[in-house]
């Protein structure tokens, strides 16, 4: 490593240069440049998912969804308007 340092400092590099050029240097900044890209693509895959609109299916899921849950209110206030209704 020693050697290695001498050959740099001989052709002129400066320790900046040297400390920039380390293995662990090199491979911090290609986890940098991964992490950058695959955010890129996650926020293009959002936006063309937002420009598309929601899928067809959704707008189904939703009315059943909502038919559901309103059947099951409307069952609960009748069943306690009916026991209200048959006390004396």
């Amino acid at each position: 490593m020693t050697e290695e340092l001498e050959d740099r400092k001989s052709q002129g590099c400066s320790p900046d240069e040297m400390l920039d050029n380390t293995p662990e240097a090199v491979a911090m900044r290609r986890t940098r440049a991964a992490r950058a890209e695959a955010a890129a693509k996650a926020a293009a895959a959002k936006a063309r998912a937002e420009a598309e609109g929601p899928k067809a299916g959704s707008l189904r899921r939703r009315i059943i969804i909502g038919g559901v849950l309103g059947l099951a209110a409307a069952a609960r206030v009748f069943s306690k308007v009916g026991r209200t209704s048959q006390r004396p």
